[in-house]
């Protein structure tokens, strides 16, 4: 079913419209990308959704306002390596990605587990265990140091897509084998996505792929660095103050609890 045009996507023609103008036109304003990513980002909620939320309230104590550009993610990074945003939430820092952008304090943490099919047994202890399925990814995402390294070397069968949606339709039809995401995120798109009956059909392998903490990335340089410092000080008034697990509390209960049992 087509889905209805959302606002942001006028945002972000406008912000293309404007590309040509330096970032510090007007530089009381953080411009951040980020893509529809349930429940950490939601793209039709006020400051789309609870992570977009703490980084709001985090540039305001520093005087700052936020504007958020919903994006493609691989556009999304391209976009703030050509200084087009300020930044991009919410992303793992990698050992690749701390050497090209300035990543902030953690401001929470997730966990990457392995959909797939209930029908469909199988265990794993290491990555290359997973040399015989075939396995569906989305563009610029990052699922582990390891993954990436078999993954460039041919010694895993991903199938990269644009979209996180198809990944969940792909694995519901039986196209892809496993599919790995955010715990609670897969089971939000599930949820969504699939009919009752296909989503009792899915669940997720107890071993995590990886536990990553979230975090704010910023362009490598003197202006990167300027709002680094300001969000991380921002963001811990606000952990010393009790404010960020109030704003983070949708997300902190057990995403299992999501899970069909």
């Amino acid at each position: 079913m087509p889905q209805p045009p959302r606002p942001c996507r006028l945002l972000h023609a406008g912000l293309l419209m404007l590309a040509s103008l330096p970032l510090w036109a007007n530089e009381r304003v953080v411009t951040i990308g980020t893509g529809e990513w349930p429940p950490y980002v939601v793209t039709t909620a006020s400051h789309f959704g609870p992570i977009g939320e703490v980084i709001v309230e985090v540039f305001a104590s520093q005087g700052y306002d936020v504007r958020f550009v919903d994006l493609p993610w691989n556009r999304a990074f391209m976009m703030l390596s050509n200084g087009e945003i300020h930044g991009l939430m919410p992303a793992y820092c990698s050992k690749e990605r701390g050497q090209v952008y300035h990543c902030s304090d953690t401001i929470m943490e997730g966990k990457q587990v392995l959909f797939h099919r209930r029908t469909l047994q199988f265990d794993w202890v290491t990555e290359e265990d997973l040399a015989d399925l075939s396995i569906g990814a989305t563009l610029g995402y990052f699922y582990g140091d390891r993954f990436g390294e078999l993954e460039a070397s041919n010694l895993l069968n991903v199938i990269r897509t644009a979209k996180d949606e198809t990944n969940v339709r792909l694995l519901s039809r039986g196209l892809i084998d496993i599919y790995p995401q955010d715990v609670a995120v897969g089971y939000s798109l599930i949820s969504t996505l699939l009919d009752p009956d296909d989503s009792s059909n899915l669940t997720h392998h107890p071993r995590p792929l990886h536990t990553e903490s979230l975090h704010l990335l910023f362009r490598r340089d003197t202006e990167g660095q300027q709002l680094l410092n300001y969000f991380n000080s921002g963001l811990t008034q606000l952990r010393d103050d009790g404010q960020l697990n109030m704003l983070l509390e949708s997300l902190l209960f057990p995403a299992e609890a999501m899970a069909n049992p």
